[in-house]
């Protein structure tokens, strides 16, 4: 009987243990839940609700179409003919510049050798073009200088200045070169023997340099 007893005590104690453990941990359990719960509502309360986003309606407006008339394309005209320009003939130029030509040696003709001699018609002497006045040298202008050169030359064939030789000038060397780069654009008609053009030697002109001019 004391030994029944004792087993009963015990079987009660463990009992009464293992309830008292059971509503501890059931205690427990409720309060983490009760916990977690509060911590997950602070947390949705901290995240602010974003605002809804509006889209405005973006409105198309339908251009006008424009139409584009391609315009007649005219015809083109025959250009008038031009009338033609009448050129009036080219005056002779005066001979303001004295040249000196120097003359041959006179050979006479016999009355046996001038029975078949006849002037061709397209013999001509030399004949002034073109004469360019000299520059004057801007050194000897601003002294006051004023001269004259005399130069030698020949004409070519087709009328153009060559062999320029200076003969005398004064004051000496001053004008000498302007007077010969004007002479260089001179241009002549060429002397014509026997319906051919000859070069022309022996020839001279004097040059003056004036402030008056």
């Amino acid at each position: 009987m004391l030994i029944t007893e004792s087993t009963s005590h015990i079987h009660l104690r463990t009992l009464s243990k293992a309830l008292s453990f059971s509503l501890i941990a059931a205690g427990v359990t409720f309060s983490l839940f009760v916990l977690m719960h509060k911590l997950i509502e602070s947390d949705l309360e901290g995240i602010d609700t974003p605002e809804p986003i509006q889209f405005e309606g973006v409105l198309f407006q339908d251009e006008e179409i424009k139409t584009i008339t391609k315009q007649p394309i005219k015809p083109i005209e025959p250009m008038k003919e031009q009338p033609r320009m009448e050129v009036p003939p080219l005056e002779p130029i005066e001979n303001d510049i004295d040249v000196f030509i120097e003359s041959g040696p006179v050979q006479l003709i016999s009355k046996a050798e001038f029975k078949g001699f006849e002037p061709a018609a397209t013999d001509r002497d030399v004949r002034p073009i073109v004469r360019v006045p000299p520059r004057y040298p801007p050194d000897a202008a601003s002294r006051g200088l004023e001269g004259w050169v005399r130069l030698s030359f020949s004409i070519n064939e087709v009328g153009g200045v060559e062999d320029i030789e200076v003969i005398d000038s004064e004051p000496k060397r001053i004008f000498d070169r302007a007077a010969k780069r004007a002479l260089a654009r001179w241009k002549y008609q060429p002397q014509v023997e026997q319906g051919q053009a000859i070069v022309r030697t022996g020839l001279s002109v004097m040059l003056e340099f004036s402030l008056e001019q």
